[in-house]
């Protein structure tokens, strides 16, 4: 089980949990503070401020980049790469650890969707990409069309 809180411990936390209680296998300090973390391949990706890949047994930084701003989440896709939005409406298609194991890469981005904060989760389904603002605006966009 994962953690992670910004407003009081600036942490993400690995909790392995039993019938006979809870311990802590890991303690890193990269939270995610709005949206939740993405467990994906022995990696966890966290969307805030930068895009991390951490290992989900160690909790190591394999890699960071990118700019996400305060609000930000991820979605991993079919064939392993990120949808990552955040900012006030940045859009980005990101390789995961499986095809960028070493650094963060960019393949696509889109800013500027939104004037407000890109709030909170993207969503990726049926060949589409949603997205809104924290006003309740919505963009839609077609993936791999």
């Amino acid at each position: 089980m994962l953690v992670t809180s910004n407003y009081n411990q600036n942490a993400i936390c690995k909790l392995k949990v039993t019938l006979h209680g809870a311990e802590k296998v890991w303690s890193k300090p990269y939270p995610s503070k709005v949206c939740t973390p993405v467990v994906h391949g022995n990696r966890v990706y966290v969307a805030w401020q930068k895009v991390r890949c951490l290992d989900f047994e160690t909790g190591d930084l394999l890699w960071e980049g990118g700019t996400v701003g305060d609000p930000g989440s991820c979605v991993v896709t079919a064939d392993d790469r990120l949808v990552v939005y955040g900012g006030t409406g940045k859009l980005a298609l990101v390789e995961t650890a499986t095809r960028s194991p070493k650094k963060y890469t960019e393949v696509a981005a889109k800013d500027g969707i939104f004037k407000a904060a890109g709030w909170p989760h993207v969503a990726v389904a049926g060949g589409w990409v949603v997205c809104r603002d924290r006003e309740g605006h919505l963009a839609c966009f077609a993936a791999g069309r």
